[in-house]
């Protein structure tokens, strides 16, 4: 279920890899979907440079699309940013490539009406989040996996976590 209950999610985000005080070159607008489990991304990338005291998504609203990233942008262009979450990442796949593994630590939050760039609303230094990713085709090899882990499977949104600990 999602934040309202719902099982059909859409999750919209603006990624970029790098220091959060610099400059954001070479950014990528995300709309996320996802139906019960199962998750699909629209990606689009964004050749505007944006300055690390705009608002993120003021800048993106001055950027060109195309028309398919114009038109997915425009119908949320009345949403407003309200967190920024930062983390490590690393990436490991199985031999065959069939199983991804992302593991992010260093869970870092940030409120976007307070002084961003300059106070850190909430850490979790010894917390990290464990994402098994994998084609719907290996549905039966991916639970076969999970039930080898020496922990709890659960479900965790970085998201989710980063409003419960600055909003409450």
């Amino acid at each position: 279920m999602g934040v309202n209950g719902d099982c059909k999610r859409t999750k919209i985000r603006f990624r970029w890899y790098g220091e959060l005080k610099n400059n954001v070159n070479n950014g990528l607008f995300e709309v996320k979907h996802k139906i019960g489990l199962l998750g699909y991304k629209d990606r689009y990338d964004i050749k505007h440079t944006i300055k690390n005291s705009d608002n993120i998504l003021n800048s993106l609203l001055n950027c060109e699309f195309n028309d398919l990233a114009d038109i997915t942008f425009k119908s949320i262009s009345p949403l407003k940013s309200v967190l920024i979450n930062r983390y490590h990442r690393k990436y490991y796949e199985s031999p065959d490539h069939k199983i991804r593994i992302t593991l992010d630590s260093d869970l870092t939050f940030y409120s976007i009406y307070s002084s961003v760039l300059n106070k850190i609303n909430y850490v979790m230094p010894n917390h990290s989040i464990m994402e098994v990713k994998y084609d719907q085709g290996y549905d039966s090899l991916a639970f076969n996996f999970i039930g080898e882990m020496p922990f709890r499977l659960s479900k965790c949104s970085k998201y989710e976590l980063g409003l419960r600990n600055i909003y409450g």
